[in-house]
């Protein structure tokens, strides 16, 4: 595969796990910032951040009104 090849096809992974997250986030579901996996609960995403990536913490969204 060529340099630009492979240039495209991370490219096109990203994009994809991004749209993936977004459409998981509008479920309500909660999504992890470091590797994108879907959990149904805050708590086993905490689980998940707190047994597979130590010391990473999970951002939050502020509105600002």
């Amino acid at each position: 595969m060529s340099k630009t090849g492979a240039v495209l096809l991370i490219g096109g992974a990203v994009l994809l796990a991004v749209l993936m997250s977004k459409q998981a986030i509008a479920a309500g579901q909660f999504v992890c910032p470091v590797d994108g996996l879907v959990f149904p609960t805050q708590a086993d995403l905490i689980i998940h951040m707190q047994t597979e990536h130590p010391g990473v913490r999970i951002p939050i969204k502020i509105s600002w009104s």
